[in-house]
């Protein structure tokens, strides 16, 4: 596997857990929890909610709509393989950063009674892999009413995966 294909994997773990420091090291009012009502206490943990599910789960679908469309040898379980290791290594990466602050603020690792990391990421682990399964249904339609070279002219050659595509 080329480095031009993992490396928008590497870059979105990166990201992401460059985003939990940050939220883990800026205090409330920056973040805008303040004003919320009802995010007083466990406002990180909606905020991480709303980071950790929706927003990962967004940016790997987008990557993989990317890859699906500008590969030649597209297989969807290395897709779903590299779509849930990246989400894994995301998670994990995030709780090495709340174990080396030592932080006792209400967080995605750190709440009341249980920690909801698992809930978040056994949420999305289910939801990736309905939405890949969802997106590669999409793809094979996609593909019989338009030619996958005419998608693959249209994808910037910097966003691409592959920089030729079979004919």
């Amino acid at each position: 596997m080329s480095t031009r294909k993992l490396l928008p994997y590497y870059v979105t773990i990166l990201v992401f857990i460059a985003i939990y420091a940050v939220t883990m090291l800026l205090p409330d009012h920056a973040l805008g929890l303040h004003a919320r009502p009802g995010w007083s206490n466990t406002g990180r943990v909606t905020l991480h909610a709303h980071i950790f599910i929706y927003g990962l789960l967004g940016v790997l679908l987008i990557l993989n709509l990317l890859e699906m469309f500008s590969t030649n040898n597209d297989v969807f379980v290395v897709r779903l393989l590299k779509t849930l290791f990246t989400i894994l290594l995301v998670y994990l990466g995030s709780g090495i950063v709340f174990y080396c602050l030592h932080s006792h603020v209400w967080n995605m690792f750190y709440a009341d009674k249980v920690s909801p990391a698992r809930v978040y990421l056994a949420t999305i682990l289910c939801c990736a892999a309905v939405a890949l399964t969802t997106l590669d249904i999409v793809k094979v339609l996609l593909l019989q009413m338009v030619e996958r070279t005419r998608i693959h002219e249209r994808i910037p050659t910097w966003l691409r995966f592959e920089p030729e595509v079979e004919y």
